[in-house]
């Protein structure tokens, strides 16, 4: 393995982690808006951060990843 392929490893972990991390604050306020009986500004913004999420899933199906991949991601997100 080489320097670079090393680092590109590095990058690709950095950037799960940040879309794990970001991915578990979105749950996160998904549970504490649930919890709540009224409609307000904040479901508003959850929504649209959720049509954004799903086009992104979306276009990676469309564009041929590997599936197996995409799968994953949408199993971890329903068992956490």
């Amino acid at each position: 393995m080489t320097d670079s392929d090393v680092q590109d490893v590095r990058d690709m972990v950095a950037q799960q982690k940040a879309e794990d991390q970001e991915h578990q604050a979105l749950i996160a306020q998904m549970k504490r808006l649930a919890e709540q009986a009224s409609m307000n500004k904040d479901d508003l913004d959850m929504l649209h951060r959720l049509k954004e999420l799903s086009a992104k899933y979306e276009q990676r199906r469309r564009l041929g990843l590997d599936s197996s991949e995409l799968g994953k991601n949408h199993r971890s997100d329903r068992s956490t």
